[in-house]
């Protein structure tokens, strides 16, 4: 990518300032609710704040084979602050994966929103820029002065942290 494209998506994703918004308040959003009553969804997987631990992330551990591989928004450490939706979620054939937990303070760009998830998504792809597992994606927000993205996916524990900048 050259530098005035760089420094354009750079711009633009500045310009979204999304406030922080708890994960249970997107959980009661009615647009939350009307996609898990759509879906047929419960809230089983779904991580609770209930269950979170100051400064604490946790990170489930695959083994890594072809069929446990998860990919996702850029190439970084997958977080979520819910051990045990983690677990329920990612290892639902009970191989029983390991858990790492760690202690850190990122700065996360906040993508809670649907709206602003597909701002950010409808960005990288106006310029060519690969999503799934790219390296790409973490040198931008990270030139933005974030450690890494947080974002609610509904079909997986909600509340998900992507880790770009290397805390621990």
């Amino acid at each position: 990518m050259n530098n005035y494209k760089k420094f354009e998506i750079l711009t633009k994703l500045s310009e979204i300032n999304e406030p922080y918004i708890s994960a249970t308040d997107i959980f009661k959003s009615k647009e939350i609710q009307d996609i898990l009553l759509f879906e047929d969804l419960d809230d089983y997987y779904i991580s609770k704040e209930k269950n979170y631990i100051k400064d604490t992330y946790f990170h489930i551990n695959t083994n890594n084979s072809k069929e446990n591989q998860y990919a996702g928004v850029g190439n970084g450490l997958y977080l979520g602050r819910d051990k045990i939706a983690l677990k329920r979620f990612y290892d639902l054939d009970n191989y029983n994966f390991s858990i790492s937990e760690y202690h850190i303070k990122p700065k996360w760009f906040n993508m809670m929103l649907i709206e602003t998830n597909k701002k950010v998504i409808s960005l990288f792809k106006k310029y060519d820029i690969e999503i799934i597992n790219s390296d790409e994606v973490g040198k931008i927000f990270m030139k933005l002065g974030f450690d890494g993205i947080r974002y609610y996916d509904i079909y997986a524990t909600g509340e998900e942290f992507v880790l770009f900048k290397k805390l621990y």
